[in-house]
C-alpha cells in the first residue's frame, strides 16, 4: 500500500531540470485536443519536466490523424521551446508515420500547412521515434481532457424529459414580462435544456423533483448562510419561489446547525429560597494540587449556603469512601445532619456509598446538570478566593498544607460585600479574633438576666434569612423564542473538543422542559440539559437526520419558526386552548365591523378570484408577487 501511495505521489511530480539529461517530448493527439510531456532521462527512468494541453479550434478538429499529430508535435515544441533550446531533444509520437517525416524522398507532396511545421520543428531536431500507446500514458490522457468531467448531482436527460411534463407551468411563467425562457443546447451534447435568459446569466428550469437535488449539489460544498447561497442558486438554477425554498433548506441543514454559533443562550440565574443555618450545605473536590509531604493532594470544599461558613478537608485520595468519611466526621460532626447537599455529577457523589450515607442520615441529595458550574455556583466562586488566597501564602510558604488553616480562619472572618457580615458573625453572632486583634470587644457591664435571654430567644426566633441577590452576572440575558416549543434540540459541547470538531451535538428529542432543565432522550439514556446549553434545531425528515436521535414518524414540513415546525408540547395545550377561546370571542365581538368594513373588498375580491383575473408575477430572483384587489381593479398591469 505505501509503494502504491507513493507511486500516484510521484506519477505528477515534476523533477528538478538536470543539465546533462536526455530530453524528449511525448506528444499525442485525440479528436479535440493536443497533449504533450516534457520529460528527461535520470537514473534508468523518464522524468516529467512540464505538461501541455490544448484544445483544437473546430477547423483544427477536421484535420486528418497524421496532420493533428503533427500540429500536437508543433504545439509542444513551440510551448517547451525555452525550456530545451540549444541542446539536443528527441521526440516521441505513437503515429508511426510521422517517423518518416523526414526521410521520405518525394516531399513535394506535402502541404504548405505540414511544409511550415515541419520546418519549425527541425530547427530544434529531426529526431521523431516511435512509441507505444501503453508507455505514452501521460500524454494520451492530456488530449483527452474533454472526457474527464466532473460527476453531476443532475441527470440532464432526465431533466430534460421533466421540464417537457412541466411544460404548462413554464408557459405561465412564459407570460412574466420580466422572464424569458429559451432552449439551449449543453456543452458536447445534444441535450436541449430550457433556461432563463433575462439575467446575464443562464438559468435551467428546474422541476419541483430535482430542485432539492440542486440546493445540495450546491450548498454542500462549504455550507455557506442562507444569502449566499441564495445568490448561488439564483445564479445557477430558475423555479418560482426559489429565495423561499433556499432559505427554508439552508436554514434546517443539520451540519451548518450544529458547525455554526448565531449566539449562546443565556438564561437568568436562579434564586434559591431562604434557608436556616446548616440546613443546605454545598460539596466540591479541588485537585490535584502539589503533592505534600504527607501525601496530601486534594482538598474536599463544603460551605454552608445560609451563613456561608466554609471547609475544607485535606485527601490523599478522593474515593467515594474517603469523601463520605470527611463529610460525616468534618462536617455532620460538628453541625448536624444538613437537610439538602448539592454537589455535581463527579463519580464520588454518584456512587452507592455517597447515598447510601445520604439515605441513612435522611438528607436529600440534589446535583447539578453537566458542564454546568453555575448550578453549584456558590462554592465554584470560593475556590477562585481560596485559591488566591493559597498562591499569595505560598510566595513566603513551602506547603499549602501547612497554610491551609490560616488561610481559612482569614475567610472565615472576612466581610462578605453582599451581606455585609463575614461567615463567623452569621455562624457565631460575633466576629472570631484575628493575630491583629489588640483590644477586646467585650463588655464587663452587660447583665444576663433571665428576661433578657427570652427576649433574646424571641427575636432570634422571629429573625428569617435576608436571601442573595445575584451580583457580577453582566451577560445579557438571551433565550431562543423557539426553545418554548421546538421538539427538538441541539446541545452545545462544553467539554475540552478536539481541533475541528463541531460545537454542537445533537439533534435530541426534547421529553420535558421547564425554564431552566430540559430532559432530552440521548441514544441510550434520558439525562437533565442547563437550557444554556441548548439551541433549537430546525429539522425536516430526510435521510440525513441520524435515526438513533429523530424517529423516521416525524414526518414534518418547515415553517418559518420552530413553533410552527413541530408540534408543542403538553404543557402549552390549556394555554392554546385559551388563547383559542379568546380569539372566537374577539371574533364575534368585531364581526360586524369587519363584516362592515371589508364588504366591498371581500365581494369584488371573490369577483375577480372567480374569473381568474388577479395577476401574479415572478420576480427574477423566484418571488411569487401576487398585486392586492384595488391594483388589479385600476388596470395598473
Amino acid at each position: 500500500m505505501k509503494h502504491v501511495k507513493e507511486s500516484i505521489k510521484n506519477a505528477a511530480l515534476l523533477a528538478h531540470p538536470s543539465h546533462h539529461a536526455t530530453l524528449a517530448i511525448f506528444s499525442d493527439a485525440s479528436d479535440k485536443t493536443a497533449g504533450a510531456a516534457l520529460n528527461q532521462f535520470i537514473n534508468d527512468s523518464w522524468q516529467p519536466l512540464g505538461y501541455f494541453s490544448k484544445k483544437f479550434s473546430d477547423a483544427q478538429a477536421r484535420y486528418s490523424t497524421y496532420d493533428r499529430e503533427l500540429l500536437a508535435i508543433y504545439m509542444a515544441v513551440k510551448h517547451f521551446r525555452k525550456m530545451f533550446e540549444g541542446r539536443e531533444i528527441i521526440i516521441f509520437t505513437d503515429h508511426k508515420p510521422l517517423t518518416f517525416a523526414y526521410t521520405k524522398s518525394n516531399t513535394n507532396s506535402e502541404s504548405p500547412r505540414r511544409t511550415r511545421q515541419l520546418l519549425y520543428i527541425s530547427e530544434f531536431t529531426t529526431d521523431i521515434r516511435h512509441v507505444s500507446g501503453s508507455q505514452n500514458a501521460a500524454a494520451d490522457a492530456l488530449s483527452r481532457i474533454d472526457a474527464i468531467t466532473c460527476p453531476s448531482p443532475i441527470d440532464y436527460n432526465q431533466l430534460a424529459i421533466a421540464q417537457e411534463r412541466d411544460s404548462d407551468t413554464i408557459k405561465t411563467l412564459g407570460l412574466q414580462s420580466n422572464l424569458s425562457f429559451k432552449e439551449v443546447n449543453l456543452p458536447a451534447s445534444n441535450i436541449k435544456l430550457l433556461c432563463e435568459t433575462s439575467t446575464s446569466y443562464i438559468r435551467p428550469y428546474l422541476p419541483e423533483e430535482y430542485r432539492r437535488t440542486a440546493f445540495d449539489a450546491v450548498h454542500n460544498v462549504s455550507h455557506p448562510g442562507i444569502k449566499t447561497t441564495r445568490k448561488l442558486i439564483t445564479q445557477r438554477y430558475f423555479w418560482p419561489s426559489m429565495n423561499a425554498d433556499v432559505g427554508k433548506w439552508a436554514k434546517v441543514c443539520l451540519q451548518c446547525q450544529r458547525a455554526k454559533i448565531q449566539r449562546h443562550t443565556t438564561s437568568p440565574l436562579s434564586i434559591f429560597s431562604p434557608t436556616e443555618r446548616f440546613e443546605h450545605v454545598h460539596i466540591d473536590i479541588v485537585g490535584p494540587l502539589p503533592t505534600a509531604a504527607t501525601g496530601h493532594r486534594y482538598l474536599v470544599t463544603m460551605i454552608d449556603r445560609a451563613t456561608r461558613w466554609p471547609e475544607a478537608y485535606p485527601l490523599c485520595e478522593i474515593t467515594a469512601e474517603d469523601v463520605a468519611k470527611a463529610l460525616y466526621e468534618g462536617w455532620i460532626s460538628r453541625f448536624g445532619c444538613p437537610a439538602t447537599i448539592t454537589t455535581d455529577q463527579g463519580r464520588q457523589f454518584e456512587s452507592r456509598v455517597f447515598a447510601s450515607l445520604s439515605r441513612l442520615l435522611g438528607i436529600e441529595k440534589t446535583r447539578t446538570t453537566s458542564y454546568h458550574a453555575q448550578c453549584n455556583g456558590i462554592i465554584e466562586r470560593w475556590h477562585r478566593v481560596l485559591k488566591a488566597a493559597l498562591k499569595a501564602r505560598l510566595q513566603t510558604a513551602r506547603s499549602w498544607i501547612s497554610e491551609l488553616p490560616t488561610v481559612l480562619l482569614g475567610l472565615r472572618a472576612a466581610m462578605r460585600s453582599d451581606t455585609g457580615v463575614s461567615a463567623a458573625q452569621l455562624t457565631y453572632g460575633c466576629n472570631i479574633r484575628l493575630p491583629g486583634d489588640f483590644l477586646s470587644t467585650t463588655r464587663d457591664d452587660v447583665i444576663m438576666d433571665s428576661a433578657y435571654i427570652d427576649q433574646l430567644r424571641d427575636a432570634i426566633r422571629n429573625l428569617q434569612p435576608m436571601p442573595n441577590q445575584p451580583h457580577g452576572n453582566t451577560k445579557p440575558i438571551f433565550i431562543h423564542r423557539d426553545l418554548q416549543t421546538c421538539e427538538y434540540v441541539f446541545v452545545r459541547i462544553d467539554a475540552v473538543k478536539k481541533p475541528l470538531q463541531a460545537p454542537y451535538d445533537g439533534p435530541y428529542r426534547v421529553l420535558k422542559r421547564d425554564s431552566k432543565i430540559f430532559t432530552l432522550q440521548l441514544p441510550n439514556r434520558e439525562t437533565n440539559i442547563s437550557i444554556d446549553r441548548l439551541k433549537p434545531a430546525y429539522t425536516i425528515a430526510e435521510p440525513d437526520v441520524p435515526t438513533d436521535t429523530i424517529p423516521s414518524t416525524c414526518n414534518k414540513q418547515l415553517t418559518s419558526s420552530a413553533s410552527e415546525l413541530h408540534k408543542p408540547s403538553n404543557s402549552l395545550k390549556h394555554q392554546n386552548d385559551n388563547n383559542l377561546k379568546h380569539q372566537n370571542d374577539n371574533n364575534l365581538k368585531h364581526q360586524n365591523d369587519n363584516n362592515l368594513k371589508h364588504q366591498n373588498d371581500n365581494d369584488l375580491k371573490q369577483q375577480d378570484i372567480g374569473n381568474n383575473s388577479i395577476p401574479t408575477r415572478t420576480t427574477r430572483r423566484g418571488r411569487v408577487i401576487r398585486l392586492p384587489v384595488r391594483f388589479a381593479r385600476g388596470g395598473i398591469l
